[in-house]
């Protein structure tokens, strides 16, 4: 191959390689790994414009679960539902959570769950009322280290007829230690004006040879210049 072809697709090669860098998450529905706990420490959510918005899927779950959006205010988390706490819900140490999955919520049904600045910081949280359980989508804050929803980014009409754009996301409401499944289908939900959750940097190999690439241009071009007449 011609260096100026190598050129060109190493260009190609690496603009394909790092566009991998904070793309959106692209997974199956549902979760496909059942009994393998995600590992996933935080998806790095952000409001994509202010007033995130829930609608609620489905559950399945045996236990009453409901849900919150936290926003990451003043430097620690706070719960935006407080501000818009109607519907079937239910306040526990002074935040609220909505969409009980046993008040017969028909699928669609969308609710505000807060408002919070562009580029602002999110996670959500799961309360199962039966055992007392907060599950959080930052794994550290759950007792067991994992991760308790699954999350990814999904197109108009893709989870059911009618259903919204946005980031999909499903809750496993037990923890290790409570027995989980983790089937991740206990209680699904779509939020709306909220960035896609990251897949992250590219893997090791792909670095690893994308910089051999790169190197070995540099090389060629410090070759090519010393070649050069005087």
């Amino acid at each position: 191959m011609s260096p100026l072809r190598l050129l060109a697709a190493c260009s190609v090669f690496a603009t394909a390689a790092l566009s991998l860098t904070g793309t959106a998450n692209a997974g199956p529905i549902p979760y496909q790994n059942v009994g393998t706990p995600i590992t996933i420490a935080d998806y790095d959510f952000t409001a994509a414009s202010t007033g995130p918005v829930g609608v609620f899927v489905g559950s399945s779950a045996g236990d009453t679960d409901y849900v919150a959006l936290y926003g990451f205010v003043g430097g620690s988390w706070v719960d935006l539902t407080n501000s818009f706490c109607t519907g079937p819900s239910t306040t526990v140490n002074g935040d609220c959570f909505v969409f009980d999955n046993h008040a017969g919520i028909p699928e669609g049904t969308s609710q505000q769950l807060g408002m919070a600045t562009v580029g602002e910081g999110l996670k959500f949280v799961g309360y199962n009322s039966a055992t007392g359980a907060f599950l959080s989508s930052i794994a550290s804050e759950n007792s067991d280290g994992f991760n308790h929803f699954y999350a990814t980014g999904v197109t108009a009409g893709q989870v059911y007829a009618g259903s919204p754009a946005g980031i999909y996301m499903s809750l496993e409401d037990l923890l290790a230690s409570q027995g989980s499944d983790f089937d991740y289908n206990d209680d699904e939900y779509i939020f709306t004006n909220v960035g896609s959750p990251m897949v992250g940097v590219p893997e090791p190999g792909t670095l690893t040879v994308l910089g051999a690439v790169l190197a070995g241009l540099a090389g060629w071009r410090s070759r090519r210049k010393t070649k050069l007449p005087a």
